[in-house]
């Protein structure tokens, strides 16, 4: 009877054990509240286009905004203290009355402070031309910084949109060097569109600025940028830039790599553009989110000529399905990445939803885990490289889920901070685990 006991109770046992460990695998999403917008605590005008970043427990999220104040569209900044279990904070970055949109936003930890940086774009009016705007503040003390600072040229009278930003800190020589990297698409006199990139490189003096041109044809058109950055030996900050082109009635997926330095150049590495992908019957395919972390270097770099930054790239490509891709470099992009291109899922984004369908974050003080966000136009799915064959799908509900952001940062433990739009009016937040 002791020993049918004993079976019984194990079995009991075993079941509560398994039961536990479906849940911990399975349902890994928590804290999932509404955060800016209609169905939140920030309950004046629609919200959408979200971004957010995360260093410790601060978790930062900014996002278009309609203000009653201003009778237009401005950028909204929010955060949370606690590792996004509850939020505060509420803040217009730029209030006036320029219409505002598509904004990113990163932390750098400066000295003994962190500091916060927003890129969006901004026009007058609908007959005027948007620019790249940006602007900061230190997390527990100021105001976010006004005027906002100028990045694209003042004088140019062409569109420059879809601002995305990554920084980088280093030490040299006991001195801290920081460097900002702001990619975005701008439109040439041809209607096509270049890829333009604005670095800033300083210590605790005035900072080095310049406006690099990435990619540029008047047959061709390059859209849709994502920026990563990491560290090289001696000082330099490596950058991976992934975008989406057309040309010669091609749709085309790439990456360019190389550096920038204390003049705030950009130099490209010996080789690439990298290709990672194709189609001349399909239009729905690019809009890249890319993420990096590691040791770079590269062919070209005049002290480090190979390097092992780890680089994730991923993409939406329809194909005939709806698809989700990823690639991964372990050798900062020195060699063709292509071989270990994988389909994440048959269930992607639709062709509404193309535009920061995915995104992709690592843990930038390792090289894992990576974790994949993405929408199918309707609701959220989550992956992590700890297990790539567990897909969640994050919501379930009649709205449309869609615009996604991605960070992932260790605190207690390793978290994945995640943001979306619910139905362009609502901001929505979840976080693994």
């Amino acid at each position: 009877m002791k020993k049918l006991a004993f079976i019984k109770n194990g079995l009991v046992i075993g079941a509560i054990a398994m039961l536990l460990s479906l849940q911990s695998t399975v349902i890994a999403k928590s804290n999932e509240q509404a955060i800016m917008g209609e169905d939140s605590e920030d309950p004046y005008g629609d919200a959408f286009h979200p971004a957010n970043d995360a260093h410790a427990a601060i978790v930062v999220c900014v996002a278009t905004k309609y203000n009653s104040q201003t009778s237009t569209n401005n950028i909204r900044f929010c955060y949370s203290a606690n590792n996004g279990t509850s939020w505060q904070g509420y803040e217009w970055i730029a209030s006036g009355y320029n219409e505002q949109d598509y904004s990113d936003v990163h932390c750098i930890a400066e000295q003994t402070y962190l500091r916060i940086i927003a890129v969006w774009q901004e026009r007058v009016d609908e007959n005027s031309p948007w620019q790249i705007k940006a602007s900061t503040r230190l997390y527990n003390s100021g105001n976010w910084n006004n005027p906002a600072i100028d990045i694209s040229d003042t004088e140019d009278f062409n569109d420059n949109i879809f601002p995305k930003i990554d920084t980088y800190r280093t030490l040299v020589d006991e001195q801290l060097r920081f460097y900002w990297n702001i990619v975005w698409q701008r439109e040439d006199d041809d209607n096509n569109w270049q890829i333009k990139m604005y670095t800033r490189y300083y210590t605790s003096g005035s900072p080095t600025e310049y406006i690099n041109d990435i990619m540029s044809s008047s047959q061709s058109s390059y859209r849709h940028p994502a920026v990563a950055c990491t560290g090289i030996s001696g000082g330099d900050c490596e950058v991976h830039i992934a975008y989406d082109a057309y040309s010669s009635s091609t749709h085309y997926v790439y990456v360019i790599s190389g550096w920038v330095s204390t003049n705030s150049v950009f130099t490209q590495y010996n080789f690439g553009p990298r290709s990672l992908d194709s189609d001349s019957t399909d239009s729905e395919i690019g809009y890249p989110d890319i993420t990096c972390s590691g040791n770079g270097g590269g062919s070209g770099h005049p002290s480090q000529s190979s390097g092992s930054a780890h680089v994730w790239i991923v993409w939406h490509h329809v194909l005939a399905t709806d698809r989700i891709y990823r690639v991964s470099s372990t050798d900062s992009l020195g060699s063709d990445p292509v071989s270990n291109k994988t389909i994440v899922t048959t269930s992607g984004p639709s062709t509404s939803a193309a535009l920061r369908c995915v995104a992709v974050a690592i843990l930038e003080s390792t090289t894992s885990p990576i974790t994949i966000i993405w929408t199918d136009d309707t609701d959220i799915y989550f992956v992590k490289s700890t297990n790539w064959n567990n897909v969640e799908q994050w919501t379930s509900t009649e709205a449309t889920d869609k615009h996604v952001d991605v960070s992932v940062i260790e605190d207690d433990r390793i978290y994945s901070h995640v943001v979306w739009q619910r139905d362009e009016q609502t901001i929505y937040y979840a976080r693994d685990p």
